[in-house]
């Protein structure tokens, strides 16, 4: 069988305040860093490998839910500020810029935009970006990628569906007495301190009888590099100690679906 976490199931997995192997890895830089609270920026490699784990291991529909594909050519870095304005200060987010232009006129105003053009070009220069301003509205709460990164993306996807190595991890077909769990939560306790982590698949084999006879977990990992380099990878971000903390959690695990 085939079992994909829903997306509520793991937003409720991200909302659970146990340590994760990412607050474990901070110590390494010390206190300071373990205690910080400051959410971790996202660089473009992280935003391609969690495209890449929506994708695969998610439920369909996930990925259109999470992200949001560019297709419209980004304006000035001002142009863009004064729209992200206007959104934000919009009274009713669905509104296009044409039914907002005396919102638009207090933003170029603030913004000291063009102040030696006439209020009404200022306004509709701004109006002319309405095919961006769209994209604000329909991109909201979602990661916004571009074609050009939407293609890596694509191309990791089918890199990874289609290699004979990797090609079975990833197979819509169900297979005898083997179970698939992808983005499957654990929560274990060690010491007193409550743990979680989110394993991106774990295969599940039992015998004719249906009892267990080996569970195997699995990391999805991209990188920006050539995949020579995978090893050093593996040793500046400490691969080895989240492949600890899941073997770890899952058998110390409180409830597995399996067992």
């Amino acid at each position: 069988m085939i079992y994909r976490t829903s997306k509520s199931e793991i937003d409720k997995y991200r909302e659970n305040p146990a340590l994760s192997q990412s607050d474990l890895k901070k110590l390494l830089l010390g206190l300071d860093a373990f205690t910080k609270e400051e959410p971790e920026s996202e660089t473009l490699p992280m935003i391609i490998g969690s495209a890449v784990d929506t994708i695969l291991t998610g439920q369909k529909g996930d990925f259109e839910k999470e992200f949001y594909i560019s297709t419209v050519t980004k304006p000035s870095d001002t142009m863009e500020a004064m729209l992200v304005a206007i959104y934000n200060n919009a009274p009713d987010k669905n509104l296009g810029l044409d039914d907002l232009k005396d919102l638009v006129e207090e933003v170029v105003t603030d913004f000291n935009y063009q102040p030696n053009w006439k209020i009404e070009t200022r306004i509709s220069k701004v109006v002319e970006n309405f095919g961006y301003y769209e994209e604000l509205k329909a991109s909201a709460g979602k990661t916004v990628i571009s074609l050009d990164t939407m293609t890596i993306i694509d191309n990791v996807v089918n890199s990874l569906q289609t290699n004979p190595v990797t090609a079975s991890l990833f197979s819509t077909t169900e297979r005898a007495n083997i179970d698939f769990y992808y983005q499957l939560p654990v929560f274990w306790e060690y010491m007193g301190v409550n743990c979680n982590g989110l394993i991106d698949l774990v295969i599940v084999e039992k015998d004719m009888e249906g009892l267990v006879r080996s569970v195997t977990s699995y990391d999805l990992k991209t990188m920006s590099e050539s995949t020579l380099k995978f090893i050093d990878s593996v040793k500046k971000r400490r691969y080895d100690i989240q492949a600890a903390w899941y073997t770890y959690g899952l058998l110390n695990c409180k409830e597995l679906p399996f067992t």
